[in-house]
């Protein structure tokens, strides 16, 4: 592809030297007329001169928040290597646009470093990312940031924030009724038989686990895991405490265990 005619975050890869780890999943050009074109997962959008950004950070970062799916370790490479000064500047000139408040708040957000604004964004909240393009937190779980007034509705924090598309088959998925699939099961074959099932593959998977980690003679520790999973799956609270988790371990091992080091904190894992 001519790199005189990528756009977008192809662009800013481009321009900026950008080494990704995990490639874009869209890739926008100018061309002579308007397509789509999807192969092996990857969309190439092409667009006509007409729709072409002026060749700067503020003109291809906007394409890209606008018309492509927001690529985070893009962004954070991206934000590591341009003056801040620029990002600053951009919404001095536009307090109230969107895509400057949403890239200021990406930068903040990704960085850590406050940028040094002379000017209080401003209009109505918006959306860091569209929903209609990416799983997004729901609306209990978003929060509204007064600084950059837009409301924050990523799917995680800097440290972990798994970013799915909502493509035709991540859609067909999430609409997939699990329970009602196992109900049918229930009602076809009877519980017993469904529960007779899951304890069988799940000690034919554990037991091939434990063959490869070079443990095969663990049956009984696997009968107790089988064991466990049919009585506590979907039993107790939210996030595991230690307490449940060392009772859980017990469970397995088949012996008490000694009082060891607290676990690590999980509340974050309740989001």
């Amino acid at each position: 592809m001519n790199s005189s005619q990528l756009v977008g975050g192809a662009w800013l890869v481009a321009h900026y030297g950008l080494g990704l780890v995990m490639p874009l999943t869209v890739l926008s050009r100018i061309g002579g007329r308007r397509s789509t074109q999807v192969v092996e997962g990857i969309t190439t959008e092409t667009f006509v001169e007409s729709m072409r950004p002026s060749a700067s950070l503020r003109g291809h970062l906007t394409f890209h928040l606008k018309h492509e799916v927001p690529h985070l370790e893009l962004l954070a490479r991206l934000f590591a290597v341009v003056e801040p000064q620029e990002l600053a500047d951009w919404v001095q000139e536009e307090p109230s646009g969107q895509y400057a408040k949403r890239a200021g708040f990406l930068f903040e957000w990704l960085t850590g470093r406050e940028l040094a604004l002379r000017t209080v964004p401003a209009g109505g909240y918006v959306d860091v990312i569209d929903a209609r393009k990416l799983v997004a937190a729901s609306p209990d779980r978003t929060v509204p940031n007064r600084r950059w007034r837009v409301r924050d509705n990523l799917p995680g924090t800097p440290a972990f924030c798994p970013m799915v598309r909502q493509s035709p088959e991540a859609q067909r998925a999430m609409a997939l009724d699990v329970p009602g699939l196992l109900q049918e099961l229930a009602l076809e074959f009877g519980e017993d038989v469904s529960m007779r099932s899951a304890a069988w593959m799940t000690l034919r998977e554990s037991k091939s686990s434990f063959a490869i980690e070079g443990e095969a003679d663990q049956s009984d520790r696997i009968a107790r895991f089988a064991d466990l999973l049919a009585r506590r799956t979907g039993q107790g609270g939210w996030p595991l405490d230690q307490a449940m988790l060392a009772q859980l371990q017990s469970d397995i091992l088949g012996r008490p265990q000694r009082a060891r080091a607290p676990f690590p904190d999980q509340r974050h894992l309740a989001a």
